[in-house]
């Protein structure tokens, strides 16, 4: 989520190259979300939430109240599931990430949505969502 492949870091040139070379069919929204965390994040918040979010639970979880969001608890349906990760937070607790992706129960990804939140005067602002879909 927060460096491609899990070792190179969001770069426009990146974003830029997959647009040309990638055969993804989603590429836009990948290259778009690529776009968004190389304007907002250095190379050093990158790899610091790289590993933030591998060392997570976070119990310091600050209330981001977004409308027309609804997180579930529990889904009318035995066939599907969401799967949201916890909250992650840069250094200085300006942006916030949280991903919620649907899979079946079987463990097949059907698709996501990663949003990025800005704090701006002690409020959460949504400022990104990247809605994506697996065919």
């Amino acid at each position: 989520m927060f460096k491609y492949k899990r070792e190179t870091y969001y770069t426009k040139e990146l974003a830029d190259s997959l647009m040309i070379h990638s055969n993804m069919h989603n590429i836009t929204n990948t290259v778009n979300y690529i776009n968004k965390i190389s304007e907002i994040l250095t190379f050093e918040e990158q790899d610091y939430l790289a590993d933030a979010a591998s060392t997570y639970p976070n119990n310091d979880l600050e209330n981001i109240p977004v409308k027309n969001v609804l997180i579930v608890d529990t889904l009318d349906s035995e066939d599907y599931m969401f799967c949201a990760s916890n909250v992650v937070y840069t250094k200085n607790k300006k942006y916030a990430f949280l991903s919620v992706n649907v899979e079946t129960i079987d463990a097949h990804f059907i698709g996501g949505t990663v949003f990025i939140f800005e704090k701006k005067n002690k409020n959460w602002k949504i400022i990104y969502i990247n809605k994506f879909l697996a065919l």
